[in-house]
C-alpha cells in the first residue's frame, strides 16, 4: 500500500510544499549527519536482546550479539560509514514521501519517525526484542497501527 502511494504520489506533475516534512527532513539530515561523521561510535548491543532492525541479517550474526560474543568481523570504516549514511537517506527519504503521500491521498498516517521514534519492546520468557522502529503506521481503511522498517 506504501510504496503504491508512494509511486502515485511521484508520478503527479502537481505536487506542493509539505512545510512540516520538509522541516523534519532537513532537521533529520542534520542529525544524521553529526551522528555518522561527527560522535563517537556507538555499535555495542545489549547482551540477551535482539533487534527489529538485526531482522533479516545473518543468523549466525544474531546469535552471537545476543549471547554477548564479540565480533571478529571488520571495523566499521570510512566506506562502511559512507553506506550508513546513504542507508539513513534512502530510509529519511522513504518514510517522509509516505508520510507525504498518507496524507495527501487520506489513507492514514505516520508517526514516531525520524527524531521523535519511539522505543518498542517485547519479552517473553525466553527472548527481549527492543528497538525503534521506523516508525508507526495508521490506516483509516482498518482502523489498525503498524510498526513500519525500512530495509535497504
Amino acid at each position: 500500500m506504501i510504496v503504491d502511494l508512494i509511486n502515485q504520489y511521484l508520478s503527479e506533475t502537481d505536487r506542493t510544499l509539505n512545510e512540516p516534512v520538509y522541516w523534519d527532513v532537513q532537521k533529520l539530515a542534520g542529525a544524521m549527519f553529526k551522528r555518522q561523521f561527527m560522535e563517537p561510535d556507538s555499535t555495542t548491543s545489549a547482551k540477551g536482546v535482539i533487534r527489529p532492525s538485526s531482522i533479516g541479517r545473518c543468523v549466525r550474526q544474531q546469535a552471537y550479539s545476543y549471547h554477548g560474543i564479540e565480533q571478529a568481523g571488520k571495523e566499521i570504516d570510512p566506506r562502511a560509514r559512507l553506506i550508513f549514511w546513504a542507508g539513513d537517506l534512502v530510509e529519511t527519504t522513504i518514510v517522509s514521501l509516505a508520510r507525504i503521500a498518507l496524507d495527501r491521498y487520506r489513507k492514514g498516517f505516520l508517526t514516531n519517525t525520524g527524531l521523535t521514534q519511539t522505543g518498542v519492546r517485547f519479552a517473553t520468557p525466553e527472548y527481549v526484542m527492543f528497538g525503534y522502529p521506523d516508525g508507526i503506521l495508521f490506516t483509516f481503511e482498518d482502523k489498525k497501527h503498524r510498526l513500519i522498517e525500512v530495509k535497504t
